[in-house]
């Protein structure tokens, strides 16, 4: 039998077979919003999903279960458009598919009993967003949230989209309250939904968040792996925010927040902006600015660069205005040099988050702005050399910064690209 390497086991021939009896090419397509249109001789035509066009020349062959963009030359089957469009491997467009067309995968039996688990603890997760999500919509407890939320001018379609939620402020609420939906400690414990007592007698659970303000966190298709917790008053956690403890499914280094969201508007822009917080993401969402995703605190990993890859080849980096959200443009700087992607910094004015910016300007004009004023990476760190220096008015701080620069400029891969940078700004 000829089969597929899954990631989670081997997919028979047969399985696949079965997802593309029942998943028929058209239907997947109007699933993704495609307009399609009769062609005449079985065929159908559509404005293609992979590049700007004002005519179509994305065509569809019923009979064959076959597309092909006659303006790209993007084309294949069902498998093929998932991968493409959802930007994942082959394994995770099956997996994709398979729950589409109610097909439950065959495994081996070690393979089979892990993902198993996979799924109870992507269950318990779920439950948890929507417990979170019904607190913070409709009880009493959650009136600091709705405050909250309602001083940073969020409406309540956003809440839903991003299904905010908030912990009650109880010991154990989602514990007791999982616990009888049928979600074990066990699994519970897995998820990073509850943490043991390890302090004074006892050696039971309780709940990881309790009495915050909650941001759940997805993957790239959309499945809840784990929570942004916000410090909300009368809080005396000094902590502002907290994640999930790392799991199985969460890392928060490998996360871009919103990204789910935000796949149909980073297609449309043909680029993708990356701003410090949740809040920040949201806000920019509830502008129009449907392209808007953040990294999980300030600390750009390489992880985030790859994701970013997958997605879009422009990318702009919001940073707040103070020096810590300078610090993290130059760090971020550094990993995103050498992955060949176009990167422009926009830098707030002291002081001023992409809340604050989206506020006071709208949506339409702040993102105007941020094409406008935008400067490439090496312009940034140029500038950011020459300031140090300056400010300390020291020769050697100069000359340790142009050093720096340079090893930067070395960095990037492409000869012609590296001479370019070198001309712009080395006499």
């Amino acid at each position: 039998m000829v089969t597929t390497e899954s990631a989670r086991g081997l997919i028979p021939e047969a399985d696949l077979e079965l997802i593309r009896n029942k998943v028929s090419i058209d239907e997947l397509l109007r699933d993704y919003d495609l307009q399609l249109v009769e062609a005449g001789g079985g065929r159908l035509k559509a404005l293609c999903p992979f590049h700007n066009e004002k005519t179509p020349s994305f065509s569809v062959n019923l009979d064959k279960q076959f597309y092909y963009c006659f303006g790209c030359q993007a084309g294949g089957n069902i498998f093929t458009f998932v991968q493409e469009y959802e930007r994942v491997g082959f394994p995770e467009a099956a997996e994709m598919l398979a729950r589409k067309a109610g097909v439950v995968l065959q495994r081996t039996a070690k393979r089979d009993d892990q993902y198993h688990k996979t799924l109870e603890v992507y269950d318990a997760l779920d439950y948890a967003a929507g417990f979170y999500h019904t607190y913070l919509l409709e009880d009493a407890g959650a009136q600091g949230a709705r405050e909250y939320l309602a001083a940073r001018g969020m409406n309540e379609e956003m809440q839903r989209t991003f299904r905010l939620g908030c912990s009650p402020p109880g010991w154990d609420e989602l514990l007791k309250n999982a616990s009888a939906a049928g979600h074990s400690v066990e699994v519970l414990d897995r998820a990073g939904l509850i943490r043991q007592n390890k302090t004074g007698k006892g050696s039971g659970f309780f709940d990881e968040f309790r009495g915050k303000l909650i941001f759940p966190i997805s993957d790239a298709q959309g499945r809840t792996i784990g929570f942004g917790a916000r410090r909300l008053a009368g809080d005396d956690d000094p902590a502002k925010y907290r994640n999930t403890r790392e799991t199985s499914l969460f890392n928060k280094s490998k996360v871009l927040y919103a990204l789910p969201q935000s796949k149909q508007g980073i297609r449309r822009e043909k680029a993708i902006v990356v701003v410090e917080g949740y809040t920040d993401a949201i806000m920019a969402h509830q502008a129009g600015l449907d392209f808007f995703v953040a990294s999980l605190g300030t600390a750009f990993t390489q992880e985030n660069t790859q994701a970013l890859k997958r997605y879009a080849d422009r990318v702009y980096m919001i940073f707040d205005g103070d020096s810590a959200g300078l610090k993290a443009a130059e760090r971020s700087i550094e990993l995103l040099v050498g992955e060949n992607l176009d990167v422009l910094i926009y830098p707030l004015s002291d002081g001023k988050d992409p809340c604050d910016a989206i506020a006071e300007l709208g949506g339409d004009v702040f993102w105007e702005s941020v094409q406008a004023d935008s400067v490439d990476i090496f312009d940034f760190k140029w500038n950011r050399t020459i300031e140090t220096g300056e400010a300390a008015a020291s020769p050697q701080m100069l000359s340790r910064g142009v050093k720096d620069f340079l090893s930067l400029v070395a960095k990037i891969s492409d000869k012609v690209a590296r001479r370019v940078v070198l001309n712009k700004y080395v006499e």
